[in-house]
């Protein structure tokens, strides 16, 4: 099967260009037989490092742990150091592996890679932990027991009882550079583990490769023959999370700028896939201010830029993410989540945001779902729904299907009826 991602290290006739998050750090080599035959010399501000075929690259220096990170480089010298944490963003439990004496996403704890047990030991949820290890266990271990670690480290989230998606983003962030961006190599390890969190990770970074390393427009890469071939090797569910990666893609090719990558959603015809593309655009865009207090937010107007966004179904998305920059930036009091929720000018909107608000607090404090369930049972009347809807869909997803079952049967009857009908939906599309 043939995909269009390409490698992270690939040679051109124009000249190499090397993929990084920032296009100030390429450097074009041109005529790279002939230079490669010499002593490569850098410019003052570039350092002289070797990508994974081994062959030289001239790169910035803030550029080098991440490439290293991501397994884009040999460069073993350098320590790994991110301002991504995720577990500063969201309720952090004690987890150790006594949890995992019995069984690991239904395998024995037997069967699981001591590799990977081993790195959850020591890295828990710490994504630079747990990567800087992977990246260890590729110069010691072969193929068949880094790609046996890389799945097995996702069942042990998956049962871990907690919000894994993050995660699992960045497992497979490192997953296709390990395989130097062999798509079809992917395959087997994408499944519903983490709320689909690999195969985000696999794709996110789609159009960026692109644009960098083939010097292509965003309008000139295709985002749809991927997921339709997904869609062909393991189904629509699956086609429709990788085109919820693809709209992460396009934030970040956009340089999130929002309202300019959401009109690229429309190349899907399909309402379901546009929806899964606006998802993913905006999910990327509060991300971005998770880690670094930036995306495209404005400190003047909070609900910018939900409310510069003219189609209906994307503000909505827009708003049930925006709902988390409102948690963020008052220390996650979900009251006053819901009363910036009721001001939003548009009424139809507030019930998104509300779910929204619900959704994340249900991850953060998912070891106390009586609160959360306190916090739904509480909101004005015609509210609560969406608030259960939010929170259930947080649960089943991103913490543990079990403990749905005991969210729902903590509400009042009728919202305990919608509360399993939607657990029962979110189930029926786990791929």
């Amino acid at each position: 099967m043939k995909y269009f991602l390409v490698f992270f290290s690939i040679t051109i006739f124009a000249g190499y260009w090397l993929f990084v998050e920032d296009s100030n750090a390429l450097m074009i080599i041109d005529d790279p037989a002939e230079n490669m035959s010499k002593e490569m010399q850098c410019q003052d501000f570039l350092n002289l490092v070797t990508k994974h075929d081994g062959s030289p690259v001239c790169v910035k220096s803030e550029s080098i742990p991440k490439l290293v990170q991501r397994n884009w480089l040999q460069d073993k010298s350098v320590s790994i150091h991110s301002t991504h944490n995720e577990s500063t963003h969201s309720h952090t439990s004690e987890l150790s592996l006594n949890h995992y004496d019995s069984h690991t996403d239904g395998l024995p704890v037997e069967d699981i890679s001591p590799i990977a047990l081993t790195i959850f030991e020591k890295c828990k949820r710490d994504d630079d932990c747990t990567i800087q290890k992977l990246q260890d266990i590729t110069h010691t271990e072969n193929k068949t027991a880094v790609l046996k670690a890389i799945d097995d480290l996702v069942s042990i989230y998956e049962d871990g009882s907690f919000s894994c998606h993050p995660n699992a983003h960045h497992v497979g962030e490192f997953l296709l550079g390990y395989v130097h961006g062999n798509f079809s190599e992917t395959i087997p390890y994408i499944d519903s583990r983490c709320a689909a969190g690999v195969m985000h990770g696999l794709v996110e970074n789609t159009i960026s490769i692109q644009t960098l390393l083939y010097a292509k427009s965003i309008s000139e890469v295709d985002i749809v023959s991927p997921c339709n071939q997904i869609d062909s090797s393991i189904g629509y569910d699956a086609k429709v999370e990788c085109i919820h990666g693809m709209g992460h893609s396009l934030t970040k090719a956009y340089d999130y700028d929002v309202i300019k990558a959401e009109k690229s959603c429309a190349i899907y015809n399909d309402n379901t896939e546009r929806y899964m593309c606006q998802g993913g655009l905006f999910m990327e865009n509060i991300n971005k201010y998770w880690d670094d207090k930036t995306g495209d937010f404005d400190a003047r107007d909070p609900y910018y830029p939900c409310n510069q966004i003219t189609d209906r179904q994307a503000a909505s998305l827009c708003y049930r993410y925006q709902a988390l920059y409102f948690l963020e930036n008052h220390n996650f009091e979900p009251q006053v989540a819901f009363t910036m929720c009721d001001k939003i000018g548009d009424k139809e909107f507030v019930e998104y945001c509300y779910k929204g608000a619900s959704t994340h607090m249900a991850s953060r404090y998912f070891e106390d779902i009586e609160e959360t369930a306190y916090m739904c049972i509480n909101v004005k009347k015609e509210l609560q729904p969406a608030c259960v809807k939010g929170a259930i869909e947080s649960i089943t997803k991103f913490v543990a299907v079990d403990l749905g079952d005991d969210f729902c049967y903590m509400m009042p009857d009728d919202l305990e009826e919608k509360c399993f009908e939607r657990k029962s939906q979110l189930e029926e599309s786990m791929f």
